[in-house]
């Protein structure tokens, strides 16, 4: 088998004049987008706490917790909810960071996360599909472009 004609050609992106590649996603970004997803409402709740009575606050990450720790489980028994929520601006921002930081480790997260906006999500969705070899913007009804004729 030649593995070469299954890998995805890395695709380019053009930003004030300068080219980047984006680099496919694989089993360790898919996880770390995972763990990112997980942990965003402790993180959300450990932000709002701040500033508040210690009570309060203890309250918020208390509530973050338990949100982490139902999504986890969800997660694990539900893989493919991690698909469905690549859609959403701040994944699909996360996703570009971890794919183009593969080719382009300079750049900083913030300044490729500056890259998404509303306007570009479907274009930056369907290069991050290319670089890992899925056709369409939707992943969890997309196909390998090895299978695509």
């Amino acid at each position: 088998m030649d593995l070469g004609q299954h890998l995805a050609v890395a695709p380019k992106f053009q930003h004030a004049g300068t080219e980047y590649t984006v680099g496919p996603l694989g089993l360790y970004e898919i996880s770390m987008i995972s763990d990112f997803i997980v942990r965003q409402p402790l993180e959300d709740a450990k932000a709002a706490a701040i500033g508040l009575p210690a009570d309060i606050a203890k309250e918020f990450i208390s509530l973050g917790w338990k949100e982490y720790k139902e999504l986890k489980k969800k997660f694990q028994a539900e893989p493919q909810e991690i698909f469905e929520r690549m859609q959403e601006l701040p994944i699909i921002a996360e996703l570009l960071w971890l794919a183009i930081s593969k080719n382009h480790p300079d750049l900083t997260k913030p300044f490729i996360l500056s890259l998404v906006t509303m306007a570009n999500m479907e274009e930056i969705t369907e290069l991050l599909n290319a670089a890992s070899g899925i056709s369409g913007t939707n992943p969890t009804e997309a196909t390998p472009q090895s299978a695509v004729k």
